[in-house]
């Protein structure tokens, strides 16, 4: 069997923006610099590698969602922005269930931050993962899936954070108000429902 080459390959380094700065300060041709050097270059300073791995760089385009329902959700978030000509930045997301049982939250983005050494140089780009708790959102009723899932689109695809205090029954004014997914109220529910496309405007807007 041929050996696969790893010339064209891409290495994806998940570090920190001061080790980059680190490898830069040393010299290094990040062009060029192959698998070997940059472990032991990173053996070499005090610092943590979190993960080195090889892939292709479409995989860094790819989306990955746990069902269609999420996936559905997404591609109404998507549109929704394409009408408003705001632009997302989608690359490297991942929706997923998990199945902590604990109160509070019931879903939440992370978004991390990675350098992508090519042969070509580097790239930087950000990793967008939605945690949903499961037994959470099966308890959810249409609105209310529909308001978490672009509430946790806009803080990963869109940067956006919390706003306008704590939504209450009579206090609806952003999707990115904290607790402004209606849990099994109907008087928070219909108050969304009538006012659902002001609510897209001032969440795109904004």
């Amino acid at each position: 069997m041929k050996k696969e080459s790893n010339k064209n390959k891409i290495i994806t380094v998940r570090v920190s923006e001061e080790i980059f700065l680190k490898l830069k300060r040393k010299r290094i041709n990040i062009a060029k610099v192959t698998r070997e050097a940059l472990e032991n270059v990173l053996k070499a300073m005090p610092i943590v590698l979190l993960m080195l791995t090889s892939c292709g760089a479409k995989d860094l385009g790819l989306k990955h969602f746990a069902n269609d329902e999420l996936e559905s959700l997404y591609n109404e978030f998507k549109v929704e922005a394409e009408l408003r000509d705001v632009e997302i930045d989608d690359t490297a997301l991942s929706v997923y269930f998990s199945d902590s049982n604990t109160l509070g939250e019931i879903a939440r983005c992370t978004r991390d931050e990675h350098i992508t050494l090519t042969k070509d140089g580097y790239k930087k780009y950000t990793i967008k993962n939605i945690m949903i708790k499961k037994h959470r959102w099966d308890n959810l009723n249409p609105i209310g899936k529909k308001t978490t899932m672009f509430h946790e689109l806009s803080h990963c695809t869109l940067g956006q954070g919390h706003r306008h205090g704590k939504a209450t029954v009579t206090n609806v004014t952003s999707i990115m108000q904290e607790n402004s997914t209606p849990l099994k109220n109907i008087d928070q529910e219909s108050m969304m429902m009538n006012n659902w496309n002001t609510l897209l405007d001032e969440l795109f807007y904004y």
